[in-house]
């Protein structure tokens, strides 16, 4: 199994629960092997997917839909 990974950068400065719900949700997008975030950067997320299951793109739009709107800067 291939794995990449991408940084996700939110635009808000979310607080350590908000941090801690957006990365479960988007540990539960199918084909996100993990997703964490950075304390010492509080807007950036790091996102271990497969490739072949699931689109940066995707990762993206769920951080989206649950409120975190952002822009994918590095895969």
């Amino acid at each position: 199994m291939a794995t990449a990974n991408l940084l996700l950068h939110i635009h808000a400065h979310p607080d350590p629960r908000a941090a801690e719900q957006l990365s479960g949700a988007l540990r539960d997008i199918p084909g996100v092997l993990d997703a964490r975030h950075n304390p010492r950067r509080d807007n950036l997320f790091l996102v271990d997917f497969e490739p072949g299951a699931v689109a940066p793109r995707a990762v993206l739009e769920a951080a989206r839909r649950a409120g975190y709107p952002g822009d994918l800067i590095g895969l």
